[in-house]
């Protein structure tokens, strides 16, 4: 006995056509024969929520799955793709529910682990890479490094992950490729100007306004309480601390002086 089987793209439906004893009515040879000619056999296809379906490749591809053949099959699981899990040392392919049990990312249908002998290859150790020119790309950590950009960690991308722009650090300084997050935390403690911005389209000295340590808007009284709350060496950060030297005192106050009134 011979057996066709045909699927029809968006409606799940499978037909299956018996050839051989009595199962064929007489009138129903000739729609047989036609699906002989014109039809294409069904095959595992691995859709983008982890599932797996028979359908034809064209059926596949229309709804952005990964297509295994004709004559494969969806059992045991076929769709079984990277999985990022936390260390992002090792590629690994997995399930996308297997994957989620581990802790993981799993980055979709289509995508596998590349050569084992080019770590560099590994699709768990790329990410979203801001260069000094503002530009986002997705690299690895190490080509990002030498770029002398700012690795925004594994599995970002430039569409989802935060955009880059310059930071202003004090009046003076300013670094370019760097994301609002990075600049406004504690570390950096910065203000970002903006996304895409590179710190040759702006002067810091009229954006920045350091003294304004109670965040009011402008340096005023209540900036200069904080300045004496503070009082004496840094252990060992300080946001009085106004010159950077380490210990708060008379000079962090003509900071304070200096930028008096309402901020830029």
């Amino acid at each position: 006995m011979n057996t066709y089987r045909r699927s029809f793209a968006g409606a799940g439906l499978v037909l299956i056509v018996l050839f051989g004893g009595n199962v064929l009515k007489p009138q129903c040879a000739a729609f047989a024969q036609d699906a002989v000619q014109e039809g294409e056999e069904v095959g595992a296809c691995c859709l983008p929520d982890g599932s797996c379906e028979l359908l034809d490749s064209e059926a596949c591809f229309d709804a952005g799955g990964y297509f295994w053949g004709e004559g494969t099959t969806c059992d045991p699981n076929p769709c079984k793709f990277v999985c990022c899990t936390p260390e992002a040392y090792y590629c690994k392919e997995y399930t996308k529910n297997n994957c989620e049990i581990l802790g993981g990312t799993w980055l979709g249908v289509g995508v596998f682990c590349p050569d084992p002998s080019d770590p560099s290859l590994n699709p768990c150790r790329f990410g979203a890479c801001c260069l000094p020119d503002a530009v986002c790309l997705v690299m690895n950590q190490e080509d990002c490094s030498h770029l002398d950009g700012d690795f925004q960690g594994y599995w970002t991308d430039c569409i989802s992950s935060p955009l880059c722009g310059a930071c202003c650090i004090d009046h003076h300084t300013c670094a370019n490729s760097m994301t609002k997050y990075r600049c406004e935390s504690e570390i950096v403690r910065g203000l970002w100007v903006g996304p895409t911005t590179t710190c040759a389209d702006v002067e810091c000295e009229l954006l920045y306004c350091p003294a304004d340590l109670d965040e009011s808007d402008q340096v005023d009284v209540g900036d200069l309480l904080v300045v004496l709350a503070q009082w004496g060496p840094c252990p060992p950060v300080c946001l009085a601390d106004l010159t950077g030297d380490g210990v708060v005192d008379v000079l962090d106050i003509l900071e304070v002086l200096d930028g008096w009134g309402p901020c830029p």
